[in-house]
């Protein structure tokens, strides 16, 4: 496997590689505007930053491959070309050199790879944006063994004091993203996922809500070799969605979204916590003799204070009964002092984002129908004529924990719709509401 060299770690030196990376795309994008053959150009365009987002690591990666499933903000006829080009950040993007990790491993558990396993393989089998993966074998159990970047920390950073330089690249190459909604979460996530500590301690939660689900499967956090900087949990032997999908039947697929579907809504009204990193990478398909769905990478989970969860709730019992949505909007997303036709646009695109589980029955995702909704909450945007409604001081936003849960559902509708999943979502839904707890007392 391909190593890629060691990532700049300053502020300067990463900003000077966003510059040359600008640079570049301003050639491939010129070259696009008079090519004979555009969708050449395209690919051209995607795999440059595909190579320089994922040699960078950090955010400059992380927007990678958030831009590889997104829908509603590619370029619609070379959509494909792009997610399977940008894709590779997900699955397959080069590592960095291994000498680096394993002192970090050894700093960290006080003895070499060799000697605090059982087995080690020093070729990582994943490469992420804030760390890279090994297999390796501890008291009998195959595992895997997270080790953070040397530097990344002061390479996160660099990367938020850069932010807008990053944002202003992105908006260059797809100008129909919402970089302000991204900043924010960035700004307000991005020192968490290399937290180790917190994303074991998550993790662990995850993994006891549902120990004994027939349908979903999390890691199990192997406590004596994790710390700060190394997170090993229990390997899972599944398959990623680029190979489940081929061949998947039907009930595979339902089975599998129905899953997610009951994970990421269940544990938002029924714990108070939603997993907020929804990308294909992060799951594996069919895993072990159960052939259960394992979802993995709890470096980034929003908590939702009780108040807001039972306001969520209500929200959508307010939708399913078919009550007017103005108060229970204003209430679940934390509205203040804004004017009608923000309240108006907001809870226009509330009743969006709510549609699968409004809809008849059986509902049936499919990634038009994610583009499609992508569209509509653009175009509810524009009706505000020029108000960025993702910025709280433009909004009154009280909740942006809450928001953040509303954007990262499309990244959710990204997936169900790549695996058309289909079933009763309004009936499952109904089953997560009768598990929510009451209001807190005032």
């Amino acid at each position: 496997m391909a190593t890629s060299d060691a990532f700049a770690r300053g502020r300067f030196r990463r900003a000077l590689n966003l510059s040359k990376l600008g640079a570049e795309l301003a050639v491939r994008q010129a070259q696009r505007l008079v090519a004979r053959d555009p969708a050449a150009a395209h690919r051209a365009v995607a795999e440059t930053l595909a190579k320089e987002l994922g040699a960078m690591k950090g955010l400059p990666m992380k927007i990678g491959q958030i831009l590889s499933y997104m829908e509603g903000v590619l370029p619609e006829e070379y959509r494909a070309t792009y997610q399977e080009v940008l894709g590779t950040l997900r699955v397959r993007a080069a590592p960095v050199d291994s000498a680096a990790c394993l002192q970090i491993l050894t700093d960290e558990l006080g003895a070499r790879p060799e000697q605090a396993f059982e087995r080690f393989d020093p070729e990582p089998i994943a490469s992420a944006s804030i760390g890279q993966v090994y297999r390796a074998r501890f008291e009998g159990r195959e595992v895997c063994v997270k080790v953070q970047y040397p530097g990344i920390k002061e390479a996160v950073d660099s990367d938020l004091a850069n932010l807008d330089g990053i944002m202003g690249l992105v908006h260059a190459v797809m100008p129909g993203i919402d970089t302000a909604a991204m900043v924010e979460d960035f700004k307000a996530r991005l020192h968490e996922e290399s937290d180790y500590v917190q994303e074991a301690s998550y993790q662990r939660r995850f993994a006891a809500i549902y120990r004994a689900d027939p349908d979903l499967v999390i890691p199990e956090v192997i406590d004596a070799r994790s710390t700060q900087r190394v997170l090993t949990t229990v390997f899972l032997d599944g398959a990623p969605i680029e190979r489940f999908l081929p061949g998947a039947p039907q009930a595979a697929r339902d089975r599998a979204g129905q899953a997610l579907f009951r994970m990421a809504f269940g544990t938002l009204l029924e714990q108070g916590l939603f997993h907020a990193d929804p990308h294909h990478g992060n799951l594996l398909f069919e895993c072990g003799p159960e052939r259960r769905l394992g979802v993995l990478d709890f470096g980034c989970v929003q908590p939702v204070e009780p108040q807001a969860q039972a306001d969520l709730a209500d929200l959508i019992c307010a939708a399913l009964e078919g009550r007017d949505l103005m108060g229970p909007t204003e209430k679940a997303l934390g509205i203040s002092e804004v004017d009608d036709t923000t309240r108006r646009v907001v809870v226009d695109i509330t009743r969006q984002v709510l549609a699968p589980i409004l809809a008849p029955q059986p509902y049936r995702f499919t990634r038009e129908a994610a583009r499609a909704l992508a569209k509509e909450v653009t175009d509810a945007k524009l009706k505000l004529a020029g108000k960025v409604i993702t910025r709280r001081a433009r909004l009154g936003l009280e909740r942006e924990g809450v928001m953040f849960v509303v954007r990262n559902l499309f990244g959710l509708a990204s997936i169900w719709g790549t695996l058309e999943t289909q079933g009763d979502f309004r009936a499952i839904t109904e089953q997560l509401l009768a598990g929510a707890p009451d209001a807190p007392a005032s």
